[in-house]
């Protein structure tokens, strides 16, 4: 078996799991509602500080999901890198194979 095929067996599982995941906490963020100006000046001091408050543990959530999702992405291009060096080695490796057979022996027969 090729380096190429170990390859793949063993980032597949791997890879689907992680993008699913990044997938689900994407859904599951949802975005902060939009309030016109006149709806906030008549909400108390403290409601406006409890939104406030909100907001931020939302940015700061959304924040968390995307770099988790750059970084898988980035992992699953390194991946994707590895992967087509190992393509090119095997396409060489059977280029060169299949000019053998095309050329034959080169034994001269006295």
């Amino acid at each position: 078996m090729s380096g190429l095929m170990t390859t793949i067996a063993s980032l597949e599982t791997s890879l689907i799991h992680m993008t699913q995941s990044v997938r689900v906490d994407l859904l599951a963020a949802a975005p902060p509602k939009i309030v016109s100006l006149e709806e906030d000046s008549v909400r108390s001091h403290t409601d406006m500080l409890n939104e406030l408050c909100s907001v931020r543990e939302q940015l700061h959530s959304a924040y968390q999901v995307i770099g988790h999702g750059i970084s898988q992405l980035c992992a699953a291009n390194a991946h994707c890198s590895s992967i087509h060096q190992e393509l090119g080695r095997v396409r060489v490796q059977l280029e060169n194979a299949t000019k053998k057979r095309e050329r034959g022996s080169k034994k001269i027969k006295a």
